[in-house]
């Protein structure tokens, strides 16, 4: 194919004076269709989080601690924030003062923008232990909404004093029936030193709690889990499932030699509805000894089914993993019904997102260590991530001493051109397809993106808000396998510049149902020009006015834009 010639043309397609405005959408009216499980799969390596910037936000700690009388932000720190989706659609965050734990407090949002004044749900307390008072600290709280709507919460409790012989320390949950207004007394679950409990609900309705299984005198550690089958009411006695071979602990012991690790677990069920998926932490020592320098490396591992193979106290498993892969600490995983399975952890450029094919990465093709993506601006740790909807993600980790970041992502990927009858006259009202990209601007700016095609054209359209009338001018380039592009920049009054005679532009302003304004841009652009026919792909790049992009997409690399498929 010969490469397109550059017909620069000003186009300047203006909306007429005093034309009416048009209903604009955003990005939470799109994808409303039932989602199809795996319909992206062989197309993961194209998706890309976008971040939603006017959903980033840091929750100070004066207004999430400033409750406590003796409040002093350099000594208590929030951490370990956990943020779950509620079945009446609210959001809560629970999270703890100090890095080890004392009370867990919540608050709830409508919108994560707005929280509510926070709330002490577990507050520690002191009592006696072999004759002696100590403090009952309350740690690592996490939550899962169950079939009925409930919310169960998990949460570790210990003594710092007696903490090695493993005394006052075990496992409790509290449920709330009304989303977080009345929750029950603790119940104990577990006696015995633990970290990180967390709850998966299975599809068949039973619950699995994993939590970390350590042996404190020697660093001795792994994953083990527990089962209920009556809603989290009961559970079975706990069973070892995952762990890795450490070293041979080489101090005097009656212990065991071996020392193991795996913890801190995240677990989810992959699309195959039968395959869990697991994202774990390994603490390591160099030299292999308690007086060695703590270090941590991550794992993922891979079982069929929902029943495990019991380790015991002398072997590791399970065998389908890939150990200790890249540094970071403090993992979870979540899965979209598209296929892309999430990872998350703390690195060193802060707490970061690295998005998987639908097997989650299980034939070991993985760059590990390249393509992650990092929302709170190289901040944040001992975070989380949770799914809201089929393209939505929710992030939030702990900023030292600052408070708790939460922010939204938006999962682009491959969208679809349907073949319909659109008329190129700047008013959405026609267009069916809710198949949707994204591209948000730190300036304030927000743009949905969809493509249709006809018999002569594929068409764009693109609905911009702009509260604050931002980055006037956006940029879209459209590319076809061989590398063949055509450009157009425009903005609210049409057409800026073009690269293709046949190239057709109308914009409207207007505003969304919640009054936010806005303008409409539908683009229109021949085949002809880009050899495109129907079963095959475009490649799409876009650009605010502050240039703001696609995550990951060069201007000069369209093999790292996303795609559109002409279905």
């Amino acid at each position: 194919m010969k490469t397109l010639a550059v017909i620069t043309a000003m186009l300047c397609l203006t909306c007429h004076a005093g034309a009416q405005e048009v209903l604009l959408h955003d990005i939470f009216d799109m994808n409303t269709s039932p989602a199809q499980l795996n319909s992206h799969a062989g197309e993961e390596k194209w998706s890309r989080l976008q971040p939603m910037h006017s959903y980033t936000k840091l929750i100070g700690n004066d207004f999430l601690l400033g409750s406590l009388p003796d409040f002093n932000p350099k000594e208590y720190p929030c951490s370990y924030p956990r943020l779950k989706k509620m079945a009446d659609g609210r959001f809560i965050l629970f999270y703890m003062p100090q890095s080890h734990g004392s009370s867990i407090y919540y608050t709830i949002s409508e919108d994560l923008l707005s929280w509510s004044d926070p709330v002490l749900l577990l507050e520690s307390y002191r009592t006696e232990i072999k004759d002696k008072e100590v403090q009952i600290r309350y740690v690592n709280m996490d939550a899962a909404v169950l079939p009925d709507g409930d919310l169960l919460g998990v949460c570790q409790f210990w003594c710092r004093e007696h903490y090695r012989a493993q005394l006052g320390t075990g496992i409790v949950t509290v449920r709330s029936s009304d989303n977080g207004k009345t929750w029950t007394s603790p119940q104990v679950i577990y006696e015995g030193s633990n970290w990180e409990p967390y709850l998966l609900v299975l599809p068949d309705g039973k619950i699995h709690c994993y939590f970390t299984d350590s042996t404190p005198e020697t660093w001795n550690s792994g994953v083990s889990v527990m089962v209920s089958q009556d809603n989290g009411h009961s559970w079975s006695p706990k069973m070892r499932v995952c762990r890795s071979y450490k070293y041979e602990y080489d101090k005097e012991t009656t212990l065991d030699k071996s020392i193991y690790t795996d913890q801190m677990p995240s677990f989810r069920v992959l699309n195959d509805g039968k395959t869990l998926i697991g994202f774990l932490e390994a603490r390591l020592a160099n030299p292999p000894s308690n007086s060695g320098k703590t270090y941590h490396r991550m794992s993922v591992v891979y079982n069929d089914g929902f029943e495990w193979k019991d380790l015991g106290e002398d072997s590791e498993g399970p065998a389908d993993r890939h150990t200790w892969i890249l540094g970071g600490a403090a993992g979870y995983v979540e899965t979209f019904p598209s296929g892309e399975v999430a990872i998350s952890c703390g690195r060193g450029k802060g707490w970061s997102i690295k998005l998987l094919d639908h097997t989650g990465g299980r034939d070991g093709k993985v760059d590990w260590e390249e393509g992650w993506f990092v929302p709170f601006n190289k901040r944040g740790g001992w975070g989380a991530i949770e799914r809201i909807n089929d393209n939505m993600l929710v992030s939030t980790a702990g900023e030292s001493r600052g408070g708790i970041w939460t922010g939204l992502s938006y999962l682009n990927n491959t969208i679809t051109a349907r073949k319909e009858r659109i008329t190129v006259d700047g008013n959405p009202k026609e267009w069916r397809n809710d198949d949707a990209l994204y591209l948000g601007s730190k300036g304030g700016s927000e743009t949905v993106f969809r493509a249709a095609y006809g018999r002569k054209h594929i068409h764009l359209l693109a609905e911009t808000l702009s509260p604050d009338k931002a980055d006037p001018v956006q940029e879209i380039i459209l590319c076809n396998e061989a590398g063949e592009k055509v450009t157009v920049r425009y903005d609210e009054n049409g057409c800026v510049e073009g690269t293709s005679e046949g190239l057709a532009v109308k914009t409207r302003k207007g505003r969304t149902l919640k009054g936010t304004e806005g303008y409409c841009a539908e683009i229109s652009v021949p085949l002809s020009m880009l050899k495109a026919e129907k079963g095959g792909f475009l490649k799409i790049y876009a650009e605010t006015g502050d240039g703001e992009t696609f995550t990951d997409a060069s201007k000069e690399d369209s093999g790292s834009w996303l795609r559109i498929h002409l279905k």
